[in-house]
């Protein structure tokens, strides 16, 4: 090909194919798993997101309750704050429930049962 070469949609499709079906079928490792590093990240995630999510839902909760106070009531930013907070903990606590579901019923990552 010429330096000045622009490929169109279907060489760069074609190139991505090769590239990627290349990587996945001559890699040395076909299955990630057995990795001792995901092993390893794998326990993290399980381990340090919930406890992460706790602590984060504990630092919304004080945030609420500081910002309900009477000096900080009457003020706007301490309404964005409350909001934001309880926001903020809805979702931890919906994200709480979806990955201990996700542990003890199947694994998220890789899309591998636990049993």
């Amino acid at each position: 090909m010429p330096a000045n070469h622009v490929a169109n949609a279907t060489e760069i499709a074609n190139y991505i194919t090769e590239v990627y079906l290349n990587f996945t079928s001559d890699h040395p490792y076909p299955n990630w798993n057995d990795l001792p590093e995901v092993k390893i990240i794998t326990l993290l995630w399980k381990i340090w997101t919930p406890v992460l999510l706790v602590f984060g839902n504990f630092g919304n909760i004080v945030t609420i309750v500081v910002m309900s106070r009477k000096q900080f009531s009457e003020s706007t930013t301490a309404t964005y704050f409350r909001a934001l907070a309880g926001m903020v903990s809805l979702l931890n606590f919906i994200y709480i429930i979806y990955v201990l579901h996700n542990i003890y019923v199947g694994n998220i990552l890789f899309n591998k049962s636990t049993e």
